[in-house]
């Protein structure tokens, strides 16, 4: 339920080392635990009951906690999922044969098939699976008393006569009709443009720009760059993709440009554009960070939100790669660039002041549980 989630979410470094809050969105119906009342009912009842239920209840639940977890830039995944038809008193030696039985022939009944598509698609039409997959609980397993898990009750069952199975491959098979959410670059200025898709994948790449010396502009969807008069030496052919950083906690669309290296007599203005950053993102102070030559990240100078145009703005000195990172959690700068006033360097590099130093402490630079290799697909165990 969302106070467990809550309690978890909000333990000491919880949030800021985890990506995603992980939950089992099992239906059963309430009935579970009401042995009684299922005794005096017939199956029509009972999918009767289940229809209620998915329509009034699991939505709203998985709503719940997606919102919970966007309040602190959690993602969700569905770790286990399905149905939960099963007698919670037959595990400590209780429960009825009779009320056993009924639960199994619900789940071999065609009307089941029914309920899956219901119960699927509602977590679709609420965004569950843009994120991450849902693994269904299970493949293959032989109903009992215990529970009717499996898709198949058998190596050997026809999955043709499965209500369970069909209901899952019809779902899989629906991904050509945007079941899921279609993700790809989705700025028509972009060479590899994909009309179809509807989430940005932070993959947009454009044609390179000439910049003449006398300085020029360059903007798309996400960027903005102004080159100003002596910054460059001699005309340059700007090029400039999307990037995104999975081992960082960066906001919005980070942008690689090049020539890599390309210093800058005058630094240029950059602006990133943190339109789809959530209003607990927004709330904190934004910076840019752009790595150097040697792939340490250092703030962009003037750096500020700009809260009228949802863009972070700065100015960097040289290209390289540039995103949006709170203060929370800055990346680690480089701090071996900066002699000491006096002219003396500092044996640890740097200036001597620590407080001038953001960093991106190992805990969370890393996470407890890592998804980023996943892909949007529906998973069975």
């Amino acid at each position: 339920n969302t106070w467990i989630t809550e309690q978890i979410i909000t333990y000491p470094k919880a949030a800021e080392l985890a990506d995603a809050v992980g939950v089992a969105p099992y239906f059963g119906c309430d009935l579970t635990m009401e042995s009684g009342r299922v005794a005096l009912m017939s199956t029509d009842d009972i999918f009767s009951t289940c229809t209620t239920f998915l329509g009034d209840n699991l939505t709203s639940y998985f709503e719940q906690q997606v919102a919970m977890a966007k309040q602190h830039n959690l993602k969700v995944i569905t770790y286990e999922a399905g149905q939960h038809l099963v007698q919670h008193s037959a595990f400590t030696g209780g429960g009825t044969e009779e009320i056993s039985e009924k639960f199994i022939a619900v789940n071999r009944d065609p009307r089941i098939e029914q309920l899956y598509d219901t119960y699927i698609n509602h977590y679709a039409q609420i965004g569950a699976f843009e994120d991450y997959p849902m693994f269904h609980f299970t493949f293959i397993s032989k109903y009992t008393r215990y529970g009717s898990w499996g898709l198949l009750e058998s190596l050997f069952s026809n999955p043709q006569q499965a209500p369970k199975w069909r209901a899952i491959q019809k779902f899989m098979n629906t991904r050509a009709g945007k079941v899921f959410v279609q993700r790809g670059c989705t700025d028509p200025n972009a060479v590899n443009y994909d009309e179809e898709a509807e989430k940005n994948d932070h993959s947009c790449r454009y044609p390179k720009k000439p910049i003449p010396k006398a300085g020029g502009k360059i903007e798309t969807k996400r960027l903005k760059l102004d080159f100003f008069q002596g910054s460059l030496t001699e005309e340059a052919e700007i090029s400039y993709e999307e990037k995104s950083f999975s081992h960082e906690k960066s906001i919005g669309t980070g942008f690689k440009f090049g020539p890599p290296g390309l210093k800058f007599d005058i630094p240029i203005n950059v602006c990133l554009d943190v339109s789809e950053a959530s209003d607990t993102e927004l709330a904190k102070n934004l910076t840019i960070y752009y790595t150097s030559d040697d792939e340490t990240w250092e703030l962009a100078q003037d750096s500020a939100y700009n809260r009228a145009d949802k863009e972070v703005c700065g100015k960097i000195s040289h290209f390289s790669t540039a995103a949006v990172f709170n203060e929370e959690d800055a990346p680690e700068t480089d701090t071996n660039t900066d002699p000491d006033p006096t002219g003396n360097s500092d044996p640890n590099g740097g200036n001597g002041d620590d407080d001038d130093t953001k960093k991106l402490t190992s805990e969370s630079a890393s996470s407890m549980f890592s998804f980023s290799g996943l892909v949007v697909m529906m998973m069975m165990m």
